[in-house]
């Protein structure tokens, strides 16, 4: 996912009749302002998450790269952090504690900026897909984070299927965060098996949020996102997954929540 020259992140999500009725939706965009705005029309509840930057890495450092403004949405509200797939070769170049000095310079800018604003904010969501291989360095640096920026923050991170398949996720990230977005969106992941993935995810221990999408891609490689929609109760079920949460890409989603609120 990408951001403009100023941006910032909202999640909304809804579920299916059997599951959890709290929703959210995810902010990249002014189309992503207008769904919400659509959605919330009909369900004022929906939470907004706004993606307010993207930290970058190249040459041994990291940088920012401001989104939306977290003022774009109503709130109280999440923001939202995209760390970038070339943060991945920092894992090669650097080591643990540099990565964390890094990334907590970046963040501290990007947060600091943030709490100037007159806006609620009631959690950061940090969006990276960290190579499973990586998952308990990328656990040792968010415990340095957690003592840095993001130490009076309530964070929430994004996980992959691949992630919650890990027996050791559970524990790598227990005390560190408050909960993770499991994303099956742009995974790869089949939604004929949206009931293991749900159990995965409740054998991980943790607190949950389904992240779904609105959109779908064509060619060589179409994707059902949309389906998911259909399979909430299954890939969401509660009490641990809390929330549903869509990433709309511009494109209307209100028909498919169906009639859970």
């Amino acid at each position: 996912m990408t951001v403009g020259m100023i941006g910032w992140l909202v999640a909304c999500a809804a579920p299916s009749a059997h599951a959890p009725e709290a929703v959210g939706q995810w902010v990249w965009t002014d189309d992503d302002v207008v769904r919400l705005e659509e959605v919330r029309a009909a369900r004022p509840d929906v939470v907004a998450g706004v993606h307010v930057a993207t930290v970058r890495y190249a040459n041994g450092a990291f940088t920012n790269e401001l989104g939306l403004s977290p003022t774009v949405v109503e709130g109280p509200l999440a923001v939202v952090v995209r760390l970038d797939d070339d943060v991945n070769q920092s894992w090669d170049e650097l080591s643990d504690d540099a990565i964390a000095a890094g990334l907590d310079g970046a963040l501290g800018r990007v947060l600091t900026l943030i709490h100037t604003r007159p806006v609620s904010v009631v959690e950061v969501q940090l969006d990276y897909d960290a190579p499973v291989r990586r998952l308990a360095r990328w656990a040792g640096v968010l415990a340095k984070l957690r003592t840095g920026s993001l130490a009076n923050e309530h964070v929430w991170v994004t996980s992959l299927v691949a992630h919650v398949r890990e027996p050791a996720y559970g524990s790598l990230f227990r005390d560190l965060i408050e909960g993770h977005v499991l994303q099956v969106f742009d995974t790869g992941d089949d939604v004929g098996d949206a009931a293991s993935v749900g159990r995965l995810a409740e054998q991980a221990g943790l607190r949950y949020r389904l992240g779904v999408g609105a959109f779908e891609r064509t060619g060589l490689h179409p994707t059902a996102h949309r389906a998911w929609f259909a399979h909430l109760d299954e890939a969401c079920p509660a009490p641990r997954c809390e929330s549903v949460w869509v990433f709309p890409a511009g494109r209307p989603y209100l028909d498919l929540l169906g009639d859970s609120k």
